[in-house]
């Protein structure tokens, strides 16, 4: 992290240097290769005729090289034309990786497309030209300009991938080449921008660690002498004159899984509150590493070619703010420190207001008497500015000092501010006063971040480091204040996070956690703008043992609320939480039951019970006293709502707070849109108390109260729940057909819409939200359904979406790596799955045997509920039955096999394709017989199943002339490796290649990106990485992280349009190939950058083939 004078930095490659003016004597095979360098030598002195000619082409400017240069060239066999030459050896730059491992900068192999204006025909032909643009992403003119210039050397574009380079040889344009460059690439894209920075097109550092770090990452290239025949075929290698120097990696002290939790939490926040701008930063208490540290908005790295300098700023570092209320700790810290106050002293904070030499401060209400620690957790600017006239100005400045403030972080990081804190003798005692609750002085989040570590860590403030290991250790720190007045002030900030203090919505499941809020005007020119804040948050955890600080700010918030404890607490407590589960940090605070009560009156008043020992008669207890309340209110006819949105006059809304989604803020909408009732989890900002009731734990509650309401729809049907993370779709669709056609009518409630089968609305969820499940399954029950074959997704059962629900059969697809975006880690995600199996009143099990998850369910559930498993491996059948599929084989129709069970035995031939989709049969076949259809019945039900929308299906490929186009839904790694293993024998079996589709979504679990680039890379011939639904980030940064970590990126060609993707894949493809499109499967839109817009692989599918059936005979071949 040292950043090196200007002079000590390498100097820049020769080959690259601007001054260069070589001449054009480039022999064929090196006309792809390098550009002309002033250590070349062109030409024998003797070679008379080939400098004439070559002197006429150049227009008499190469006569002067070749004379300027004779005396240095070593003639070595003028009859057969050899000649000695430097070569350049080419170095990498270092790579920056993450305290892991990960690489968050590499580079990448490029192509520099270079001219020699003299030697391109002035006659270039216009469609030559117009590909040459096109290729290049050039303007035809500016193009055109370039390859017209007076001169014997020019850049034409920097930095090509090499897909593109080939193309532009393969136009064979005289005068244009190539030469090997390297391209700098980002796979973490814009959540790390601001932290890493980029080079420009010469591998120079130019912002953030890549200029920090300049001189460890740069690199620099040698040379080696070679001698050559006249076609530019090296004959001898004489010797190496320089060592090519790769760049030395850096390893940051960041942690890219937290950056993401820290990223996406920020992002949503500044979304949600309509601000303009927001920044965190998660430090370790202990060493003084940086884990995370982001901003947004952000850039893209990769594509800096719509960057602006708002998005540029790195706001942690750059930006410096009055902090507000963050202020009073420090205030507080230091009169105990000094012994003016102890923590049983008494400040008298009167009404709410105070004048100080004719100033008068306020406070948000009049809080009376309050001890040290009221102070803080009421956030008194009153007593704050009692408890600083008990102190010096100069005591107050030094304090600020040793916590950092006034002066520039010592992290050597480009841009890093000072703040601004006045000498104290200037002082008067209001700015004295108000400098004690964050007002008079500026400081960055990365300073203030700082600053509480001295809180954190016993009173001694610790060096903040970017680099892993760059504090050693254990750093000392110094001391500022007591260990003792540290305990006791971080005793006070958890006051802050828990009922009654100013942030309860910081507080963290399971955890301890202390900290404070601070919300502050902006000063704008020469005052302060009042509708424009400032809201902040900063906190550690766990207590009392801090292992992390976090801070956070959000500027101008201008929706919903603009207090930091509303905006950044939140921010704070979602960062804090996925961390310390990140660092494997133990819970040390069981969550406890609260009260639910109306006007005071309790229904449940049990505060020790758990949030996940809810007994059945508690949660009777409590539906039933919610249901008396809301009947009381409504009309028998009215609607339960989680949506505020979907509030009509006289329904009922339904407020509460889950991972990633709070209503509680809508409550005000509900009320105006005409709900006649509100039920809303404690904590959430209410109003219009007649009409609204707190009940907690109601995220727990929603679905068990909505079943009540609706007259317990699901026990009137059989309930079939399925789930898995593949096949979940396919799965619930054959149930609802193959019972439908057995007899039983059944719906379907999943990814595809709710409905029976045929007439499905769309909802827009696998699972949809408690109050919507319940509504939907009164609606079909009242629509004459007998059965519903619903999707349980891992978001659902862990949110309590399915709550209420009396499920009867439960089906486990499979478990593989998906949503850890979410879940954190397999194990989290396989226990969520694994509720379902624990239904209250559950009568069947049927569970797939060849996943590892599912052996362990199967011995888990031993004895206590019926259990058929099910495989097509070589597994040894388990449970109380089972189902096995033998002998597996491609047929005309689809796919044949043996069924052996404990029912019968069967052959079977089917209309899908794919080894994953028999097992998906046989647990559709497993659901029948624990339904108690037929055996026989059920055979012949399966035998008629056909693939489901977006799974699967097969277009073109009927046609001697048109490839076989597979469109389907595979979006994990697991799920995109079974679907090329499928399709492998059926392209063999064509004589074809495969090739492979795909990208992955935005704003999801980024660890499978590289993962699912692994597995295309592996098993499909051909690879086009394009977009899936890139959401709020880049597309081409999503391409780049899945591309970034093949063997062979150049493998694999990227367009970045989908539509554009699949065309080109179709209408390329031979007829006897098989193209998959992977990923979206049934999906109607694509959403980019928060718009949803119409878009569908089948249709592009369908309309790429027809393109191909109008294309002249030959092309794209």
């Amino acid at each position: 992290m040292r950043r090196p004078p200007v002079a000590q930095r390498p100097a820049r490659p020769a080959s690259r240097r601007r001054r260069r003016r070589a001449g054009p004597l480039e022999q064929p095979d090196e006309a792809l290769e390098q550009p002309p360098s002033p250590r070349t030598v062109l030409v024998e002195p003797g070679a008379v005729g080939a400098c004439a000619d070559m002197a006429l082409q150049a227009r008499g400017v190469l006569a002067v090289c070749c004379v300027r240069r004779a005396a240095r060239a070593r003639v070595l066999d003028p009859g057969a034309g050899r000649y000695q030459r430097t070569i350049e050896l080419p170095a990498t730059r270092g790579k920056i990786l993450d305290r892991n491992g990960l690489v968050l900068a590499t580079s990448l192999p490029a192509r520099a497309i270079w001219a020699i204006p003299e030697s391109v025909p002035h006659e270039l032909g216009a469609d030559k030209l117009t590909e040459l643009s096109k290729l290049l992403s050039m303007d035809k003119k500016v193009l055109r300009a370039k390859l017209s210039r007076d001169k014997s050397f020019v850049y034409v574009k920097r930095q090509v991938p090499l897909d593109v380079a080939q193309k532009v040889a393969a136009l064979d344009i005289p005068g244009i080449y190539a030469r090997p460059e390297y391209k700098r690439f980002y796979p973490e894209g814009e959540i790390t921008a601001h932290m890493i920075g980029f080079t420009n097109v010469e591998d120079e550092g130019q912002e953030g660690i890549e200029l920090a770090d300049q001189n460890e990452l740069a690199s620099v290239p040698g040379s080696r002498r070679v001698i050559k025949d006249r076609i530019g075929r090296i004959v001898e290698d004489v010797d190496e004159r320089l060592k090519p120097r790769n760049g030395q990696d850096v390893a940051l002290s960041l942690d890219s899984k937290i950056q993401y939790i820290a990223y996406t939490n920020l992002k949503a926040a500044v979304d949600r509150f309509k601000a303009k701008a927001g920044a965190a930063i998660v430090i370790d208490v202990k060493t003084g590493e940086v884990l995370a540290l982001v901003n947004y908005p952000t850039y893209n790295p990769n594509d800096r070619s719509h960057m602006t300098g708002e998005q540029l700023r790195n706001r942690v570092l750059t930006d410096v703010f009055e902090p507000g209320s963050i202020m009073k700790p420090f205030t507080v810290s230091l009169a105990l420190d000094l012994h003016r106050v102890s923590p049983t002293t008494l400040v008298d904070t009167g009404g709410g207001r105070f004048t100080l030499d004719g100033a008068t401060i306020t406070d948000d209400a009049g809080f009376g008497v309050l001890t040290i620690g009221g102070v803080i957790q009421k956030s008194s600017n009153i007593g704050a500015t009692k408890i600083a006239m008990q102190l010096r100005p100069e005591e107050m400045w030094s304090m600020y000092t040793s916590i950092g403030l006034g002066q520039a972080p010592k992290v050597d990081f480009p841009g890093a501010a000072a703040g601004r804190l006045r000498p104290w003798k200037h002082w008067r005692r209001i700015e004295q006063a108000t400098m004690s609750y964050g007002y008079g002085l500026s400081a960055s989040l990365f300073q203030l971040g700082r600053a509480y570590t001295a809180i954190a860590h016993d009173g001694r403030i610790i060096p903040l480091t970017l680099i892993k290991g760059g504090n050693g250790a254990a750093p000392q720190g110094t001391q500022v204040f007591s260990a003792t007045t540290a305990r006791q002030v971080r005793a006070m900030m958890e006051t802050v996070t828990r009922p009654g203090g100013t942030s309860p919505n910081a507080a963290v499941p399971g955890y301890r956690v202390g900290g404070k809020s601070g919300t502050a005007y902006k000063h704008v020119g020469r005052g302060y703008d009042r509708r424009k804040y400032r809201a902040s948050f900063v906190g550690m955890a766990p207590m009392p043992n801090p292992r992390i600080v976090v801070a956070v700010s959000v500027d101008e918030p201008t929706a919903g609320s603009h207090f930091g404890g509303w905006v950044s607490g939140p921010v704070f407590s979602a960062i804090a939480g996925d961390t310390l589960r990140s660092l494997n940090v133990p819970p040390n605070m069981p969550v406890k039951q609260l009260v639910v009560s109306d006007d005071a009156k309790p229904i449940i008043n049990d505060r020790a019970m758990s949030r996940l020992l809810l007994t059945p008669e508690q949660i009777d207890r409590a539906v039933a006293d919610v249901l008396a309340w809301l009947r009381a209110r409504l009309a028998p006819h009215a609607h339960l709502h989680a949506d505020s949105r979907a509030v009509r006059a006289g329904d009922a809304f339904v407020s509460y707070a889950v991972d990633g989604a709070d209503s509680r803020p809508y409550v005000a909408d509900a009320l105006q849109r005409g709900a006649a009732a509100v039920l809303v989890q404690p904590g959430g900002v209410t109003g219009g108390a007649s009409a609204v009731l707190e009940v907690p734990e109601l995220d727990r509650l929603a679905g068990h109260i909505a079943s009540a309401w609706y007259g317990e729809p699901s026990r009137d049907m059989l309930m079939v729940g399925m789930t898995g993370t593949n096949g979940k779709t396919t799965t619930s669709h054959w149930v609802a057909h193959a019972l439908t056609g057995s007899g039983t009518r059944c719906a379907i409630v999943g990814t595809l819409g709710t409905g029976l089968p045929g007439r499905l609305a769309h909802t827009g969820f696998t699972t949809p939200d408690a109050p919507q499940v319940h509504r939907s399954l009164a609606a079909l029950r009242a629509d004459g359904a007998s059965a519903v074959s619903m999707e349980v997704s891992s978001h659902a059962l862990h949110q309590g979406r399915v709550n209420g629900v009396a499920f009867d059969i439960a089906v486990l697809t499979n478990l593989t790596q998906d949503h850890l975006d979410y879940h954190k880690d397999l194990a989290s995600y396989e226990a969520a799955k694994a509720r379902l199996f624990d239904w209250p009143g559950l009568r069947a099990a049927i569970i797939n045997r060849d996943d590892e998850a599912g052996r362990r369910l199967i011995g888990r559930l031993a004895k206590r509920v019926r259990t058929i498993s099910y495989g097509v491996g070589l597994t040894q059948p388990r449970g109380d039955a089972s189902l096995h599929a033998m002998a597996i084989r491609a047929s005309t129709a689809g796919t044949a096999f043996t069924l052996v069970s404990d029912w019968g035995h069967a052959e079977l031939e089917v209309g899908t394709l794919g080894t994953f989709n028999v097992a998906n049969l046989l647990a559709v076949l497993g659901v029948l017989l624990a339904a108690d259809v037929p055996f026989d019945t059920a055979l012949l039900q399966i035998a008629r199943l056909a693939p489901v929308n977006g799974r699967m299906q097969r277009l073109g490929g009927q046609q001697a002339d048109e490839p076989l186009v597979v469109v389907d839904y595979a979006h994990t790694p697991d799920a995109l490796e079974k679907t090329l293993d499928a399709l492998r024998p059926i392209a063999t079996q064509r004589h074809g290649k495969l090739v492979c589709v795909f990208g992955c979504g935005g704003d999801r679990d980024a660890t499978k990106r590289p993962l699912m680039g692994a597995v295309a890379e592996r098993l499909a011939d051909a690879v086009i990485v394009t977009s899936d639904n890139p959401r709020g980030e880049p597309p081409l940064a999503i391409i780049g992280q899945i591309v970034g970590a093949m063997n062979d990126p150049a493998r694999a060609r990227t367009i970045e349009d989908r539509a554009g993707a699949i065309l080109q894949a179709v209408r390329a493809a031979a007829a006897a190939d098989v193209v998959l499109i992977a990923g979206k499967g049934h999906e109607a839109t694509q959403e980019v950058m928060g718009r949803k817009r119409p878009f569908s692989d089948q249709d592009h599918a369908r309309l790429a083939l027809a393109a191909r059936a109008t294309q002249p005979r030959g092309e794209g071949q």
